[in-house]
Formats: structure tokens, sequence, C-alpha cells
């Protein structure tokens, strides 16, 4: 049986020395695409920073590629090629959408190499359309877009990304799903923290649902369409509370 990219065993973490975390267990194999679907505050978001090293009191285990790094720091697990979507920034904004994405890379920083330019505008051609535009004229969407390329170009292929629809355009969501699924397609493993169920219906392999630092339910794609009432009940006052 193949290695899992990322085995989560019975993980604990604080947040500001409250316990955020109550034993999560999870696991993604290499080319899948997992959701944990949460509401804000439900622990989705610490998920994803314990998984990176960036959490505290971390205890339980997490293995990366059978590796385990629960007493590894934020650098270590990045070596292993696991790569966390920044909630904000990720380019330089001064420099255009290439010139970002020829900034010297970290290749040596990570077990894989990063996929070249002409790879990146294969799986994500509308950053071949924005290559020339500074990084100050590019919307907030094409500016996740483009820190995304940066994580891939610096040879992560254990991908973290929370609230990634969050205020995307139809044209810029389409966008960003065929980039996940490009990116499925090629053997990246990606943990997406979501709290909108139409835009991931069509993306994930299995779905974990997160509520109050636990994980509550969880099933694969095929049993998503009976649970979408319940889902929607469990992450509207999240979604409310956005607008």
């Amino acid at each position: 049986m193949p290695t899992a990219a990322l085995q989560v065993t019975n993980l604990h973490a604080n947040c500001a020395q409250v316990p955020a975390l109550k034993g999560v267990s999870l696991y993604a194999m290499p080319g899948e695409v997992i959701v944990l679907f949460g509401r804000d505050g439900s622990g989705r978001q610490i998920i994803l920073q314990a998984i990176a090293g960036n959490a505290t009191a971390r205890h339980g285990s997490v293995r990366i590629i059978g590796k385990e790094t629960i007493n590894d720091d934020s650098d270590e697990i990045t070596h292993l090629g696991v790569g966390m979507l920044p909630s904000a920034g990720g380019i330089s904004p001064h420099l255009t959408c290439e010139e970002n994405l020829l900034l010297p890379c970290m290749e040596n920083d990570t077990l894989g190499g990063g996929l070249s330019l002409s790879e990146i505008y294969e799986v994500c051609p509308d950053l071949k359309e924005l290559r020339h535009t500074l990084g100050t004229r590019l919307s907030g969407a094409e500016k996740r877009l483009l820190a995304i390329a940066r994580l891939l170009r610096t040879g992560n292929t254990v991908l973290l990304m929370d609230d990634l629809s969050n205020g995307l355009a139809p044209v810029m969501a389409q966008a960003f799903s065929n980039l996940i699924l490009n990116l499925k397609q090629r053997g990246y493993t990606i943990i997406i923290g979501a709290r909108d169920v139409d835009f991931c219906a069509a993306l994930a392999d299995r779905f974990y649902l997160i509520e109050n630092g636990s994980i509550t339910d969880t099933f694969n794609a095929d049993a998503l369409e009976r649970r979408k009432s319940r889902l929607r009940t469990s992450l509207v006052g999240s979604l409310a509370e956005t607008h």
C-alpha cells in the first residue's frame, strides 16, 4: 500500500493557551484533495497551522511521507515539501507576475524540485496572460493565484490552503478549480480548509467536518450530496458573518 502523503493521528494543539484541537485524525494519499469543512473558530485553520508546524503545544502524530514531524519546526516541515498558502501576501507587489515567478526559488530547501515557468503557465494559463502585470495591479484573487504558483516554484508537493474560494467571482472560482484539478492530476496532495460547499464539491476525494476542535463527520465524495443540507446548516453562520 502506498505511503500516505499526510497522516495525522490524535493531534492536539493549542492557540493562545486554549486547547484548540482535540485528538484530530485524518489522512491524505499522494494526489488526493482533502477538504476540511468548518466555521471560522471551529479549529479548521488551526489544523492547517499545526500540520505546517506553526501551532503551539502540538502533540500526537503528524507524518509527512512517512516521516514523523510532531517535534519538527516549520522550516524542517517545509523541507519535506509542505507549503501553506499565506492568508495575505506571498508575493512581491512591485514586481510583475513573471518577475515574482522568476525570483530565486528554494528548491534546495525541499525534497522535490519546483515547477518550471512553462509548467506553471501550463497548469495556470491565467498567470501567463498576467505575466507583465505588476503585483500592485493584480486583484486579490489574482494575487492569491500567484502566491500558489510561488509555492509550486519552490518545490512544495503537499499544499495547505484555507478559505480558498472566499470572495471569488465566478470566473476566478473556475480558474482556481481548474488549477486544483490540474495539480491533482500531477500528483500533488492538497488540503483545503473551506466554508463553501459548492466550490469544493467537484474537487475533493474526501471531506471532514470540523466542529469545536474535533472531527464530527468524515465522508467520501460520493456521499457529499446527501450531506449538503447538514453541511450548509453547520457552515451558514460563518458565511453569513462575512456579508
